[in-house]
């Protein structure tokens, strides 16, 4: 069976610092185009092919689209993958010029395309404060660079990383990003407190549990319990 587009998600219980989550990655560059969403209250990145990254608050989802109050489902961000087979993403990934349904629907697949892009968005390694970036950066690099780099993070409160990345030339930023990524302070976290990676656990522990990691399909309604679920607190990340 062929298929025209597929959905990978995960559900991260973030409870009362969701809203710093989705604040925090506002900041976040990834793809051609980005918003902040006002239904949802979360953030979209898409490309013009057919690539879509979702993250949102699954509560306000819900309770739009469905009219349901779900109490379980408040604190909830949602990361969603979507790729329409005409993007051509996964045929690259995967080395093969046709794939059909039963391919695309793998758990293995599913998860790596996750964990693939939460890490190339730079968002699974944890979200430094401002407040603390001046010391991390002391410990780490010269007063002149540390110095030089703070400044850029400052200037990330009146703008976004796309907006620095123009400003800047391309060596200059792509070293910068490496640099501030590997502390954490890619983008760092928007509220005075440092917050969690978004990691997702080893795929045998979510198999294990028995939660389903597959995309809904196209015909069904959103629901909370059909995609993974996990915590962003230090003690639950794997």
């Amino acid at each position: 069976m062929d298929y025209l587009r597929v959905d990978y998600c995960h559900n991260f219980r973030l409870g009362s610092t969701l809203p710093d989550y989705v604040h925090t990655l506002s900041k976040v560059s990834f793809l051609k185009h980005r918003r902040t969403t006002d239904g949802y209250g979360g953030v979209e990145w898409w490309s013009n092919n057919g690539r879509r990254i979702r993250a949102y608050d699954k509560y306000k989802e819900i309770l739009e689209n469905d009219k349901k109050d779900v109490p379980e489902a408040r604190g909830v961000l949602r990361f969603e993958i979507q790729l329409r087979k005409k993007s051509g993403f996964l045929q690259r990934r995967q080395r093969a010029k046709s794939l059909k349904l039963q391919d695309v629907l793998k758990p293995e697949i599913a998860y790596c395309c996750l964990v693939e892009t939460l890490n190339k968005m730079c968002v699974d390694l944890g979200f430094v404060s401002q407040d603390a970036a001046r010391n991390v950066l002391d410990e780490h690099f010269s007063y002149r660079k540390a110095t030089r780099l703070l400044g850029f993070l400052r200037r990330l409160d009146s703008g976004t990383i796309d907006n620095h990345r123009k400003s800047s030339s391309r060596s200059a930023f792509f070293s910068d990003k490496q640099d501030l990524k590997r502390l954490g302070l890619w983008p760092p976290s928007a509220v005075p407190s440092e917050l969690p990676g978004l990691r997702l656990p080893p795929l045998e522990e979510l198999l294990s549990d028995q939660i389903v990691l597959l995309p809904k399909g196209p015909s069904e309604s959103p629901v909370f319990a059909d995609c993974l679920d996990s915590s962003a607190l230090p003690e639950k990340v794997a």
